[in-house]
């Protein structure tokens, strides 16, 4: 709701990258190189420049593993696509622009979904992902 606007656009998302390395979190570890998944998060490095490959190469104690560019994003949407523009996103900006002193739980509970309606999503997605 309250990302920067140029964030429902961006111009920075694969494969449009100018930059010589990404890094970001490797969401979905576990189902990618669950060798290597420690349950404390793993990194994702992509290189994207040859000067990018020379800087990787010169890292000493790295531990790595090679993937594929559409395994490393299939459990991550929002490295390649830009995020949607909630619906109620102009209202609730609207609402906390006039608010002097603004109760986030009020807001919380007015427009994120509701905690079991949360809880149903997490279990359907994590019994689609196994």
């Amino acid at each position: 709701y309250i990302l920067r606007p140029s964030c429902y656009q961006c111009k920075s998302k694969f494969p449009h990258k100018s930059a010589d390395i990404t890094m970001g979190d490797l969401w979905g570890a576990e189902n990618i190189v669950n060798e290597l998944d420690d349950d404390k998060g793993l990194s994702l490095i992509v290189i994207n420049t040859p000067k990018g490959k020379s800087a990787i190469d010169q890292l000493d104690n790295i531990v790595s593993k090679t993937i594929d560019m559409s395994e490393a994003f299939r459990h991550n949407p929002s490295a390649v696509n830009s995020a949607d523009i909630p619906n109620k996103r102009e209202k609730l900006l609207c609402e906390l622009k006039q608010d002097n002193n603004p109760n986030f739980e009020k807001y919380i509970s007015k427009y994120l979904p509701k905690p079991n309606i949360v809880k149903k999503a997490a279990k359907k997605l994590l019994s689609f992902i196994r």
